[in-house]
């Protein structure tokens, strides 16, 4: 008879191994989807930014955030646009919670993690002022014209 508790603990923990040398793999590195939304961007003749820090402090507490993009320039109208773009990869942002089709208690801890991380970016983004796009890899990956429309109705929102 097969013990489905310690064969469960043991699938979970060889997931576990696997997603952290994944993510350890890819610390510092571009992935397809932030490549393809930087193609983009640079086919178009946007300038961004890759990779770009904040830096602010918020309750006594010194923060250093890293966002996958910094998207500023002058749009159609003559006016400024600045704001920051995040790709959201679906496994490591958790997007199964986010949409309600698996509960808190099932993610990972480095999911976990991520979306602190995520509602701590997308709070120090605002406290600066800065507009923040976030996109997803399903988006990225199979619906890439709705991506480009969103990015363009951010420039032109300005």
């Amino acid at each position: 008879m097969i013990n489905f508790t310690k064969y469960n603990q043991q699938k979970y923990r060889s997931k576990k191994k696997k997603a952290k040398k994944i993510l350890k793999s890819f610390q510092g590195k571009e992935s397809s989807i932030e490549k393809k939304v930087r193609e983009f961007l640079q086919e178009e003749g946007i300038f961004a930014i890759r990779e770009w820090r904040i830096n602010k402090k918020f309750n006594k507490i010194e923060y250093s955030k890293v966002y996958d993009f910094y998207v500023s320039g002058i749009n159609e109208k003559g006016r400024q646009f600045d704001f920051l773009i995040e790709v959201d990869g679906g496994y490591w942002h958790g997007n199964d919670y986010l949409e309600g089709k698996v509960p808190y208690s099932k993610l990972t801890k480095i999911q976990k993690k991520n979306i602190k991380n995520d509602k701590l970016k997308n709070k120090l983004a605002k406290e600066m002022g800065f507009p923040l796009l976030r996109l997803k890899e399903k988006d990225v990956k199979y619906n890439f014209e709705e991506v480009k429309k969103q990015i363009y109705d951010l420039i032109n929102f300005f």
